[in-house]
């Protein structure tokens, strides 16, 4: 071999371990760990709106968190008209306002003017409405339903890498997802 094929190994060995040694900086950071009630396959957290304690129904499929209006009323929500405001959905369609919640509180992490849709008809028994991905999308979340838990984390230094930690050797599958805002629509 020349000097210049080991020089060039070499350079490619050492480019390679520095990839290595990125990935061992991979961390996951929990945040919160939300505990979970079911109610039937409904999972249930608990919340607060400006102090006051309330109930969710946590869906990852909602695009936006939205409160019934009855809830809404009794949690003292000034709603704002949204010009031409309904949803429409399997139960027929509803007029819809939004309200801004000065201080809303999950984990005991307070989160400043977030938005609720306010409209249609009370979620469940007990529940003022459901949380969606305006909220979750703020962190990884792992829904750990079997183990009544619902992790909020935040991967650091793990860019390109697998995170399944949970798969334990066992076959998984994954696929990149992006938001509108990371793909600039």
């Amino acid at each position: 071999m020349g000097k210049r094929t080991v020089l060039a190994m070499a350079a490619g060995l050492g480019a390679a371990m520095s990839g290595l040694a990125a990935f061992a900086d991979c961390r996951i950071e929990t945040i919160a760990e939300l505990p979970v009630t079911m109610s039937d396959l409904r999972p249930h957290v608990e919340a607060k709106i400006n102090g006051t304690t309330v109930k969710f129904l946590a869906d990852s499929g909602a695009f936006y968190s939205g409160i019934s209006p009855t809830s809404a009323r009794r949690l003292g929500l000034k709603l704002q008209a949204i010009p031409g405001g309904r949803l429409v959905g399997v139960n027929g369609s509803a007029t819809i306002a939004l309200a801004t919640v000065k201080t809303f509180t999950l984990a005991d992490a307070p989160i400043s003017n977030v938005e609720f849709i306010v409209g249609g008809t009370d979620v469940d028994r007990g529940l003022v409405g459901v949380l969606g991905q305006n909220i979750w999308s703020l962190w990884d979340v792992e829904y750990d339903l079997a183990n009544g838990v619902i992790r909020l984390m935040r991967p650091l230094d793990c860019k390109g890498r697998m995170l399944a930690y949970w798969a334990g050797g066992k076959p998984y599958s994954a696929m990149d997802i992006s938001t509108a805002n990371e793909t600039g629509q």
